[in-house]
């Protein structure tokens, strides 16, 4: 076409129609830059495209465009720029994400720290109430024993004593004692019997002290666990 001019290296610059007298200058710019311009106008915002990449990313929509297209050099230049722009915008994520996991970790932690001390405790309370309740059986069945040693006793001393009161009408029925002893033994007998049947209601009742006294002491040790 007359009165144009194509660049030799098309893979390197975009095409641009020339007129014959601008030749030499296009020649001049190929050969000495990166960056190829339109001819047309070079202002001051089209020498910022090659500043290194800012931390505002700016240069995506300053390469993207219509005054400038980014060489092979500026190319890597921008990729490098933005690799380590990359790498400490996900180091400080990377950070935050951290101190965050840490948080919610210990957090966690302390939940299941939590549920394990009320789980454990549920088990012992339950345990400590089954303890209790065992204990409390086995001493009211220990009371009905001691209860029911005490009738024992009495019916057995009743026994001796009305025992003791026949054989003496006996002797007295015999001759072998006159009215008067009779009494006397009579009253001895009936003597002897009260005051063995006080000694064994103080052995029941010292037996139902220290039973009461254990199963207390057994009940306040198990509180004291439990509230611990």
């Amino acid at each position: 076409m007359e009165g144009y001019y194509f660049p030799k290296y098309p893979k390197q610059m975009s095409y641009y129609f020339l007129s014959k007298n601008q030749k030499g200058d296009s020649m001049h710019r190929e050969s000495n830059s990166f960056i190829e311009v339109d001819s047309t106008e070079v202002t001051s915002r089209d020498l910022e495209l090659v500043e290194p990449l800012s931390k505002e990313n700016k240069l995506r929509t300053m390469v993207n465009s219509k005054k400038a297209r980014l060489g092979m050099w500026n190319e890597f230049l921008y990729s490098k720029e933005q690799g380590i722009l990359l790498r400490e915008q996900m180091g400080e994520i990377f950070s935050i994400l951290i101190e965050a996991q840490k948080d919610e970790i210990a957090h966690r932690l302390t939940l299941d720290n939590d549920l394990q001390k009320k789980h454990s405790y549920a088990l012992y309370q339950q345990s400590v109430d089954k303890l209790n309740k065992t204990i409390i059986e086995e001493s009211e069945k220990m009371a009905d024993e001691l209860t029911k040693i005490l009738q024992e006793s009495k019916v057995q001393i009743f026994k001796r004593r009305k025992e003791t009161i026949e054989s003496i009408a006996q002797m007295l029925k015999d001759g072998l004692i006159d009215k008067e002893e009779y009494l006397e033994e009579e009253t001895e007998a009936k003597s002897w019997s009260r005051k063995n049947l006080n000694t064994v209601i103080e052995k029941i009742d010292l037996m139902f002290q220290s039973q009461a006294k254990t199963l207390k002491q057994t009940l306040e040790l198990l509180d004291q666990r439990a509230a611990t």
